[in-house]
């Protein structure tokens, strides 16, 4: 037994649908022919986008290439905290104590 309970919810039926004949075999026409001209259109655009494409990805490769890269530039160096600097030292002193003992 629970202390609340779901409210019911009112359901709607749907009423009665009239379909003619008449005139369904020539909205199917309609339909197929614009369907037709949609996808022809669809095809053009997705060829014109890929040809957009190629075109970025040509100018994109031209500024990726590593081939121009100078040498005579500024090296990356990492910064060293004074804190790592005494652990390494540490660290260096304890390897050679322990090699000479």
């Amino acid at each position: 037994m629970s202390l609340f309970r779901k409210p019911k919810k009112n359901v709607r039926a749907r009423g009665p649908i009239d379909v003619q004949e008449d005139e369904g075999e020539e909205d199917i026409e309609i339909l197929q022919n614009s369907i037709g001209d949609l996808m022809k259109e669809k095809k053009k655009k997705k060829k014109d986008k890929k040809d957009k494409n190629a075109e970025k990805s040509e100018k994109k490769s031209s500024l990726l290439s590593f081939e121009d890269e100078e040498d005579g530039g500024e090296a990356f160096k990492v910064k060293k905290s004074s804190a790592s600097r005494k652990l390494m030292k540490q660290k260096k002193e304890r390897r050679y104590d322990d090699q000479n003992e």
